[in-house]
């Protein structure tokens, strides 16, 4: 019976010590975990105002576009637009701006939603923009709308008609501007969600950015620029989506130098798990069918080819559709248009494909989808630089 007790108590001293030492790491684990929220919330600080001039100041191309044959707005020149009238109802999904009931407005008003390519399929963040009638040009403020709020946790920026702020791991931009001539308030608001997660700095970084487009939406007098490289868009594009294009094409180039095999294509996919770009190690006799496709659709004798040089891996290429080509800095810009028997156009898109020749072997990179005009700048810029560079990475980031 000793012998069975003295087993127990060495049992139970061992099995405290263990309790212990368990007890000790949880601590230490404890503690590290809020010396890093401790950091990350000493990295939420006030915009300055040089800051903001700073981001002012960089390049962004710009274009006007017309609303319901109205009213213009100044959007980036790589944003597309879709508009749709809203009447006045209770059971709105918007009820109310600041002080401004949108359910008991005397007319309808435009809800208008932005896109580019980090936003259309990736959906890294979304921005409308709201038109609506009234005719005190005073009537809305910044107070009244961050009382249409429960809580703002930080407020990065606010001025007299823009508010920068966080709520729960989410951001938004909010600006408005007041359209004298049309009587009309243009309210603009972005939003990324608290499921994006990027580093708090780039966060606002981008919403700086998104503020910077807003209030250039009324901005008549800007000059016409463009983005001559990828360098370029990298010095003066938001730092998260400079960063997700550099994470695909990371993968990318250890496809390119090292895994894929001939007759192989690898589509990487972003945080938000679309599809950009594809990479395809060509074999001789399918580089040799896309260009003679190519020189068919520049001949306008795309009729004449042979039922196998359809459908390629390069670019599928479907009967009936009509093509036109270009070439940009070593890249071919492809249009296609599918039409019915009346010759209307159902559907219609761009392909960017740039040949690349690493080592001796032939490789293609292009657009995963059919994209709209707006976005081929990019592409063309990106897959240049990679088609030279091997890398998106630049000197300067």
């Amino acid at each position: 019976m000793g012998v069975i007790n003295n087993l127990n108590f060495k049992n139970t001293g061992f099995l405290y010590l263990v309790l212990l030492c368990l007890f000790v790491l949880s601590c230490k684990r404890i503690v590290k975990v809020d010396r890093e929220e401790v950091a990350g919330s000493d990295d939420k600080e006030e915009v300055s105002t040089s800051k903001m001039q700073e981001v002012m100041a960089l390049k962004l191309p710009l274009k006007t576009v017309t609303i319901d044959k109205r009213y213009n707005l100044t959007i980036p020149q790589a944003a597309t637009f879709e508009f749709a009238k809203i009447e006045p109802q209770e059971d709105a999904k918007i009820d109310k701006i600041g002080a401004i009931d949108l359910t008991k407005l005397p007319e309808a008003y435009l809800y208008v939603t932005l896109n580019n390519t980090f936003t259309l399929h990736d959906e890294l963040y979304n921005e409308y923009i709201l038109i609506f009638k009234e005719n005190d040009p005073k009537r809305l403020t910044i107070k009244d709308i961050k009382e249409n709020f429960e809580r703002m946790d930080f407020v990065y920026l606010e001025d007299e008609n823009s508010i920068v702020f966080e709520q729960g791991d989410s951001f938004f931009t909010i600006h408005f501007d007041y359209d004298e001539a049309n009587k009309a308030y243009i309210f603009y608001k972005a939003e990324m969600s608290w499921s994006k997660k990027y580093p708090n700095k780039q966060k606002v970084d981008l919403f700086l950015h998104l503020l910077k487009q807003a209030k250039n939406l009324t901005n008549r007098n800007y000059v016409n620029t463009k983005f001559t490289s990828w360098e370029d868009y990298v010095q003066n594009s938001p730092i998260i989506e400079i960063e997700i294009a550099k994470g695909m094409f990371k993968k990318l180039e250890k496809e390119l130098k090292i895994f894929l095999a001939n007759d192989e294509k690898v589509s990487p996919r972003t945080p938000g798990n679309y599809t950009f770009v594809s990479l395809y190690r060509a074999t001789k006799p399918k580089e040799l069918a896309f260009y003679k496709f190519i020189d068919a659709v520049k001949s306008n004798q795309v009729s004449q080819l042979a039922d196998y040089d359809f459908h390629q891996e390069i670019y599928n290429i479907s009967d009936g559709n009509d093509y036109s080509v270009k070439e940009q800095e070593g890249c071919y810009l492809i249009s296609f248009s599918s039409k019915r028997f009346n010759g209307e156009v159902y559907k219609s898109g761009i392909t960017v494909i740039c040949p690349i020749d690493y080592k001796n072997n032939s490789f293609f990179i292009q657009t995963a989808d059919e994209i709209l005009e707006a976005d081929a700048d990019i592409f063309v810029k990106m897959f240049s630089y990679f088609g030279k560079n091997y890398t998106l990475d630049t000197k300067s980031n």
